[in-house]
């Protein structure tokens, strides 16, 4: 699905690139699909094993922890506001955005969702609709994740012909009865790893 510079814009004030017209239309979708219907498999980059902050100040504490720099691009000045927060790296493209971005995201501080949604809502609904362009999704635990891979393009001239497309590849993680929820975003199939080792390492890791 090829998405115009308007949508991504859109969707890294949502919760990572590309996807803020998907969350706005399954939001409307209603009641999410049952957590016991999300398959238990075990979460990419050992995120299992992750210990997950649980409100603003630890997360805040968590991002400060972040590394200046990952996978060879600097730490851009981190942007909060009521219900996100938000670290990138690399330089940020006009068109695309920063290469990797590490996003907190609060359901209960956002107009997006209903106040009492969580993680696993998200995910348990993500994984129902294709619009989110999911490749994988599953539950270890109380943690729930999904990944995907979004194709954005940039409009041309010539309407519905982009000028420039680009592949944005994301995970976002959380506890399933969380308000939080947790997304890595790259603009390359490498990106996610640096971006993930780093978050678990400044959060910790049980055993």
């Amino acid at each position: 699905m090829r998405r115009s510079w308007l949508a991504v814009t859109q969707l890294l004030l949502a919760i990572v690139l590309g996807m803020a017209a998907s969350m706005v239309d399954v939001a409307a979708k209603g009641t999410p699909a049952p957590l016991n219907a999300l398959p238990d498999i075990e979460a990419p980059f050992g995120l299992g094993c992750v210990i997950l902050p649980t409100d603003r100040d630890a997360i805040g504490a968590l991002f400060d922890a972040l590394p200046e720099v990952i996978a060879g691009e600097g730490q851009s000045p981190r942007v909060s506001s009521v219900d996100r927060i938000v670290v990138s790296y690399g330089e940020t493209d006009p068109r695309f955005g920063s290469p990797l971005m590490l996003t907190a995201l609060s359901f209960a501080d956002g107009d997006f969702f209903p106040s009492d949604f969580t993680a696993g809502d998200f995910v348990s609904m993500t994984s129902q609709t294709d619009d989110y362009e999911a490749t994988a999704f599953g539950r270890e635990g109380d943690l729930v994740w999904i990944q995907s891979e979004t194709t954005v393009g940039v409009d041309g001239d010539t309407p519905g012909t982009p000028d420039a497309s680009r592949v944005l590849y994301t995970l976002a993680w959380g506890e399933a009865g969380s308000s939080w929820l947790f997304a890595a975003t790259a603009g390359s199939p490498d990106g996610l790893a640096p971006l993930v080792a780093a978050f678990a390492a400044a959060a910790g890791t049980r055993p």
